[in-house]
């Protein structure tokens, strides 16, 4: 499993950043959840993801709780960026199609 996510892989910041939208990306649609802002889910999901790795690595020190939170609002802030990254080229949840012999984005289905 060394192409998977491990915990030295969300302990940095790309792993903190692409777990993050992606687990933003499923729980934003939950029932439950869609009450939440997203900005608000994906603080949470950040601040999670970078905590409880170091948790349960046995590396959580209560004297860098600080370094945790601000890693966790740069990576929240980070996953932010990305997913409306991907909203402005793929509005209303359409699928993003690369057309042949070209590298422009193009919408629609693939």
């Amino acid at each position: 499993m060394s192409d998977f996510f491990t915990y030295e892989i969300l302990k940095t910041s790309t792993g903190a950043i692409a777990a993050t939208i992606i687990t933003v990306h499923f729980l934003k649609d939950i029932k439950y959840l869609q009450n939440i802002p997203v900005r608000w889910l994906t603080v949470v999901v950040a601040e999670c993801i970078v905590i409880l790795p170091n948790m349960l690595t046995e590396n959580f020190y209560i004297n860098d709780l600080l370094l945790y939170i601000l890693n966790g609002l740069l990576v929240a802030v980070s996953a932010i960026g990305g997913l409306r990254l991907k909203k402005r080229f793929a509005p209303d949840n359409q699928s993003l199609k690369i057309s042949s012999g070209t590298n422009d984005y193009h919408k629609g289905s693939i």
